[in-house]
């Protein structure tokens, strides 16, 4: 399962179907104080989530989750430089995705997030 935590329609439904040609359920939120009230009682997964959002950015988001969920989550932002990038590592993030995302990138980055949730004596389960 894949969140995609996004204000951006165009991009959710970008997002939406790729992650559909590549065989992923997801679930889309525009809002993360949506996503928040319902993230304790959703299915592991890995969260995609855009760095500025209104009332949350992502980073405020991966904050307020810590100590509920440990799922992987790949940041994605339209704004570039390595100190976001190594900000985004600090925070939590399993990976970086420039916009517009590529699907390539997009299908690398998942697939090395799960990899981490599924690891033997993962407490991400």
């Amino acid at each position: 399962m894949v969140y995609v935590v996004d204000d951006d329609q165009a991009v959710r439904d970008s997002l939406a179907f790729v992650l559909d040609c590549f065989g992923y359920r997801c679930e889309l939120f525009a809002d993360p104080v949506r996503f928040l009230e319902q993230a304790d009682s959703l299915v592991p997964g890995c969260l995609i989530v855009d760095y500025r959002m209104p009332g949350l950015t992502g980073f405020d988001l991966i904050t307020a989750l810590r100590g509920r969920i440990d799922w992987p989550a790949l940041l994605m932002t339209s704004e570039n430089g390595p100190a976001l990038e190594s900000r985004a590592r600090d925070k939590g993030f399993a990976g970086y995705l420039r916009k517009p995302v590529r699907a390539p990138d997009l299908i690398d980055a998942l697939v090395a997030a799960f990899a981490t949730l599924e690891a033997p004596g993962s407490d991400a389960s």
